[in-house]
């Protein structure tokens, strides 16, 4: 009768630990479940009103076609010295600039149709705006022959024009991406 009694305690340890394995498997397969079928993973960025994205996209095509066509960055890399280089590159990135600018302006002709995708668009657009500032004061110094490393405003530790791209990638408007002219 011992033996009967000392394996009984060894049988509750042994169900217990099954009964822990199949609980902690079971609470996976629900999360994954969720997490692949129910959870909402939209992009926080995304507007509902996917007509202004497409709207914006084919406003900001023609300008990056324009962009595109401009020399790059690399065609005056070879030049010397590096003060002429600037002085040959400054009136190509202030076209950009001005071409971005232009972009901008067609774009806040248009809102989109909710509350939501308004107020997003205006933060989008505020940051290209800082964007543009930054642009502007990169070329003034290049104007002048200096050659400080490009900057712009970060939000939250992320640069805005990465934030930018991301929208822009999350509402299908990669025209409306920064040209990356000058990174």
């Amino acid at each position: 009768m011992t033996a009967a009694v000392a394996e009984r305690p060894r049988r509750t340890g042994h169900r217990l630990a099954v009964v822990a394995v199949v609980g902690v498997v079971m609470v996976l397969v629900v999360m994954w479940v969720y997490a692949f079928f129910f959870a909402d993973t939209s992009s926080p960025d995304r507007l509902h009103d996917r007509a202004w994205a497409v709207q914006a996209q084919a406003t900001c095509q023609p300008f990056a076609d324009q962009i595109a066509a401009l020399p790059p960055a690399r065609q005056f890399a070879d030049i010397q010295p590096k003060s002429a280089a600037l002085l040959q590159r400054a009136p190509v990135v202030d076209h950009v600039t001005e071409l971005l600018a232009q972009m901008v302006a067609q774009l806040r002709r248009s809102t989109p149709a909710d509350a939501n995708g308004r107020q997003l668009v205006a933060a989008w657009l505020g940051d290209y705006d800082s964007y543009l500032d930054a642009r502007r004061v990169q070329t003034a110094k290049w104007h002048v022959g200096d050659d400080p490393r490009f900057a712009v405003a970060e939000v939250d530790g992320q640069p805005i024009d990465s934030r930018m791209d991301d929208f822009a990638d999350a509402n299908a408007m990669v025209s409306c991406k920064t040209p990356g002219d000058l990174a």
